[in-house]
This record gives C-alpha cells, sequence and structure tokens, in this order.
C-alpha cells in the first residue's frame, strides 16, 4: 500500500503549503474567505478518508494477508485514486477559479429576488 501512501503523504504537504499560502495572504481575513475555506476543508477530508482507508487496508493485509484481503485492496486504490483527484482539484482551484464570477451571480440573484427571468414557462 506504499503507492497510495506516498501520494496520500504529498497531498498533505501541499494542503499544509497552500493554507500556510492562504494565511499569511489574507491574515484574519480568511474567515471571509469561504470559497477557499471550502475548498480546504474538501480537500482536508479526502485527505483524512484516504488515510482511514489505507489504516483499515493495510489492518486487513495483516491480519489475513494479501490473497484474503485482495478486494479491499482493490476498493482501496480506487477510492484513493480519486480521492487524490478530488484533492488536487480543489488545491488547484484554490488559484485557479471563476469566484468572482460565481459572487457576482449570487448578489445578483439576491438582487432580483432570483433569476432575472423566468426558467420555466
Amino acid at each position: 500500500m506504499a503507492h497510495l501512501a506516498t501520494p496520500v503523504s504529498e497531498q498533505v504537504t501541499r494542503l499544509r503549503s497552500t493554507t500556510e499560502s492562504l494565511l499569511r495572504t489574507y491574515r484574519t481575513g480568511i474567515t471571509q474567505r469561504q470559497w477557499h475555506l471550502k475548498r480546504l476543508a474538501h480537500a482536508a477530508l479526502d485527505v483524512y478518508a484516504q488515510v482511514a482507508t489505507l489504516s483499515r487496508v493495510t489492518q486487513r493485509l495483516d491480519e489475513q494477508g494479501p490473497d484474503l484481503a485482495g478486494r479491499e485492496r482493490y476498493l482501496a486504490e480506487a477510492f484513493c485514486t480519486r480521492a487524490a483527484a478530488r484533492v488536487d482539484r480543489q488545491l488547484r482551484t484554490v488559484a485557479d477559479n471563476d469566484d468572482e464570477r460565481t459572487t457576482n451571480i449570487a448578489t445578483l440573484t439576491l438582487e432580483h429576488r432570483g433569476y432575472p427571468t423566468p426558467l420555466f414557462t
């Protein structure tokens, strides 16, 4: 399972680096950066889930051997691969996003008390 543990370790390093960068940039104003906080939270959840998954599968491999725990290993590999992609996407969008546009759309929607034209007729 070491081939899955290494990427998780790298994700933790990227998560830490991204978090520290945001804290240096926004300081106490970070609490107002909800889009960034959401991304960090989602990345942290996926990292945690991968660690828990790897821990469980490693325990099963130790108890049952590689042959009996093969299915769990397969599932863990699939889960960790997908979770790693989500972590990567969340951390990448901290720097490259359309937050301003999304916020503007939300503001306009609030001002118009909904979408300005009927969606359904």
